[in-house]
């Protein structure tokens, strides 16, 4: 079965249950439930104490949501023969599903989108709002831990932020020999053309027309803290990341950006650390 995510109002989001049924085993209690007809298939009603629960049933594929809108809008896409695989970045990460129990397919830029509905700080990020399109990963589960590995799909277009990451080789990360014990979450960005990072960078700026105000608080960071960021371009090695340690109950995130020579970068960057 397949559960998705779908916009369902101007404030307000709704799951879609999807999963292969045998019709020919319920079609006896299909007959007992509220029925109407939508764009020539049957739409059922099933009310409980907690709302209704509304399905349809199109060629054994059965779609089930609280949100009759959600299920009208399926019969719709199913009869419009119009299908995801249609769409070359969904295509292209739908191909790396592996044989492990679970995997999951989502979209960075929709699950940021909905959580704009709820947080306005999130509309007000530029860069965010056009952050990454299709992602899928392999979930396995054994014992206490659950381990994803996945792939995103990126472009020449520089239509998303990460685009400006392709063509980049993936990186062993170091920073497993120097985080904590008691560290909660890491997340690590490999790459091995640090120069080639900041060129795509500014055409994703210039293509989504918000390079004007990164060189604006570009020469405002330089003049304020004495530094040139193309020299600091310069010192990038090949991986940056987070990670999250619990510190007095507290949970701390931390950032990290690995140097070819630490110790010169920490020269060059010490008055921005220090305020």
């Amino acid at each position: 079965f397949v559960i998705s995510i779908h916009r369902s109002g101007a404030n307000k989001i709704s799951p879609l249950i999807s999963a292969e049924m045998n019709i020919n085993k319920i079609e006896n209690y299909l007959t007992q439930l509220k029925k109407t007809k939508y764009d020539n298939k049957y739409l059922f009603e099933i009310d409980e104490l907690n709302g209704s629960l509304y399905f349809s049933i199109v060629e054994n594929i059965l779609f089930a949501s609280r949100d009759k809108m959600i299920i009208e809008d399926a019969i719709r896409q199913y009869n419009s023969k119009v299908s995801l695989l249609d769409e070359v970045s969904f295509n292209t990460v739908h191909k790396t599903i592996g044989n492990s129990t679970n995997f999951m397919m989502y979209n960075v830029q929709e699950i940021i989108n909905q959580l704009s509905l709820k947080f306005e700080s999130i509309k007000n990020l530029k860069v965010i709002d056009k952050f990454s399109g299709w992602n899928g990963s392999d979930i396995k589960i054994k014992d206490n831990l659950i381990s994803t590995y996945g792939f995103s799909f990126k472009s020449k277009n520089f239509e998303y932020f990460t685009d400006i990451f392709n063509q980049q080789k993936n990186i062993d990360s170091d920073i497993y020999n120097y985080i904590p014990e008691n560290t909660l979450f890491v997340s690590s960005l490999g790459f091995d053309k640090a120069n080639e990072i900041e060129v795509n960078k500014n055409k994703f700026y210039e293509k989504n027309n918000i390079n004007w105000q990164y060189q604006k608080n570009k020469k405002e960071y330089e003049k304020k803290y004495s530094i040139s960021f193309n020299e600091i371009n310069k010192l990038y090695d090949n991986e940056l990341g987070f990670f999250s340690v619990n510190i007095n109950n507290e949970n701390k995130l931390f950032s990290y950006v690995k140097f070819k020579n630490s110790i010169t970068a920490s020269s060059i960057l010490q008055d921005i650390f220090i305020d």
